[in-house]
């Protein structure tokens, strides 16, 4: 395999003259894309091997995957722009967005005669 990934990666600079001519830095990179290739035809191979179903596993799993860190950056786009909208929504109608409550330590915090450990409880609390 690996004879065979050095001698992809030689075809792919040109062939041995070009691939003697290249400093280290370039063969290494050439020895690396012929690696990947490598391993994708094996990783080819051996999922056309598995039973059906074990295929059908790991199709939804690699698409669940997908969706999943998809849905992940889409939460993570409206959680940001959450903060805003509220306070375009409270500016057009009046009407007052969500209250951050405070979590146990916060609220002692806040509940303190001390400004600046209100302040930093204050600061802390970024979601009800």
């Amino acid at each position: 395999l690996c004879g065979e990934a050095m001698h992809d990666a030689i075809q792919m600079s040109g062939g041995e003259q070009n691939w003697q001519a290249m400093g280290r830095q370039e063969q290494e990179h050439h020895e690396g894309i012929a690696k990947e290739r490598m391993a994708q035809r094996l990783g080819k191979a051996t999922f056309v091997d598995l039973p059906v179903d074990h295929q059908a596993v790991i199709r939804l799993w690699l698409w669940f995957g997908c969706f999943m860190h998809k849905q992940m950056n889409f939460l993570l786009a409206v959680s940001a722009a959450m903060p805003s909208s509220w306070a375009e929504l409270q500016e057009c109608t009046g009407f007052e967005g969500p209250k951050l409550l405070p979590n146990k330590d916060n609220a002692a915090g806040l509940a303190t005669e001390d400004p600046e450990l209100q302040h930093h409880a204050e600061v802390l609390r970024k979601s009800g």
